[in-house]
């Protein structure tokens, strides 16, 4: 038995829609609203449709009230669709009712309005399909060039505004495509890079009936590309150009958590947009580059980075590598922050008592001293440590990677690690 909201598949007929091989609606009982006034219906033009998929809103004394949901169902069987109440009439309310009521055949109109009048198109900027125009209906499809940076994204759409003549309005198309997300829009600038697409070829479908939009569509091949996969992809460049983005010379702050250091890299408020965490952005770094010290950044990130704490994370500047800076709780009397440099042959250690001194305010400590580093030099700074300069409630200890960082050697490294970490 045929439920509220659910949808079925219906026949049309010349003369009307069966709604299961037993139950006929005839044509002059079909509501169309606002569409059929002023009309005399004649017949459906089944050269152009015969089966439509409908969602079922009400059925209250005989009368079925229905939206259409699809004009190219799948499957074409009306068979299953049974009613528990006689129906003699069906109503359509939705905002496609207007493209069905114009593959009906009906009288003269009444009251006609004025022949919209269609100017010439500007073939510079799009290229004009096909225009059909009866006195009541005008319709239009187009090819168009859309500048990306016009496109909008939305929430599962893309979505831009064009100037229709004949209409003389702009009207708001949407191009659908379910991967996409509000937050895209502020990082398209990477989507158009990837497409190598400046300007968009989009492709427009517009019925206007009475000075109204009854049916609108737009497609763009560049659009229907982007998927999981695409996404994944431009996550993967915007993490990499982090690591050849040099930090600002007057920033204050250098150690940077997932969120800010999108935020420092585009040079806004976009941030984190796509909610990558901090050891997501590590392994894309990782994967993208044959990494001399991989071993080392992979072992302090999975055994000991503390669970409590996020990877912070340092831009590029004139004195150091991109980096990575990491915290562990494995000491029992002292916290201990690893810095780690991409491609570095160092692994840089600071070691402070645990005392009143809270792990925010060491932080603060940690990011004035690499600060200094990206100022002076570590060759400087490691000078003016050992002559008790700076850092003196610190102790700091440099460990050299060996050049050949072979498997026999990182046992070597890890061991001399772990001897700093009490």
């Amino acid at each position: 038995m045929n439920s509220i909201n659910q949808n079925i598949i219906i026949k049309i007929v010349e003369n009307g829609i069966y709604l299961n091989s037993e139950t006929f609606i005839k044509i002059s009982s079909i509501d169309f609203g606002d569409f059929k006034k002023g009309y005399n219906l004649q017949k459906f033009n089944c050269e152009l449709i015969n089966w439509i998929e409908i969602r079922i809103n009400s059925i209250n004394e005989e009368i079925l009230r229905a939206e259409i949901v699809n004009f190219k169902p799948k499957g074409d069987s009306y068979t299953n669709n049974h009613f528990k109440d006689k129906i003699s009439n069906i109503s359509f309310w939705s905002k496609d009712t207007g493209r069905l009521f114009n593959l009906t055949k009906y009288s003269k109109l009444i009251n006609p309005l004025p022949t919209p009048q269609l100017t010439n198109v500007n073939h510079t900027t799009e290229q004009l399909t096909s225009v059909n125009r009866t006195t009541e209906q005008l319709t239009i499809k187009k090819k168009l060039q859309i500048p990306f940076d016009k496109i909008k994204i939305d929430f599962a759409c893309a979505t831009f505004e064009h100037y229709i003549k004949g209409y003389g309005k702009n009207v708001k198309f949407s191009i659908k495509n379910n991967y996409l997300h509000s937050n895209f829009d502020y990082v398209k600038y990477h989507f158009q890079k990837l497409l190598k697409k400046k300007i968009l070829t989009v492709t427009i479908e517009l019925e206007i009936f009475n000075d109204k939009i009854i049916f609108q569509i737009a497609k763009s091949n560049e659009i229907e590309k982007i998927d999981k996969n695409f996404i994944d992809i431009v996550k993967y460049q915007r993490t990499i150009e982090l690591t050849k983005q040099k930090s600002e010379e007057n920033s204050d702050n250098s150690i940077l958590t997932p969120d800010e250091i999108f935020s420092e890299f585009e040079n806004n408020d976009t941030g984190n947009i796509f909610n990558q965490s901090d050891k997501e952005i590590l392994n894309f770094i990782l994967k993208a580059k044959n990494v001399r010290n991989e071993k080392q950044l992979e072992y302090l990130s999975k055994d000991l980075q503390s669970e409590n704490e996020i990877i912070r994370f340092s831009l590029k500047s004139d004195k150091s590598n991109f980096g990575f800076l990491f915290y562990t709780e494995q000491g029992e009397i002292k916290h201990h922050f690893i810095w780690e440099l991409l491609n570095s042959n160092a692994t840089y250690i600071w070691s402070i008592q645990k005392n009143e001194i809270t792990l925010s305010e060491l932080f603060k400590r940690i990011n004035s001293t690499i600060n200094t580093i990206k100022t002076i030099g570590r060759k400087k700074y490691k000078k003016e440590y050992k002559n008790g300069q700076i850092d003196k409630d610190f102790d700091f200890y440099p460990i050299t990677h060996s050049k050949a960082n072979t498997d026999e050697s990182f046992p070597t490294w890890q061991k001399r690690l772990s001897e700093k970490l009490v």
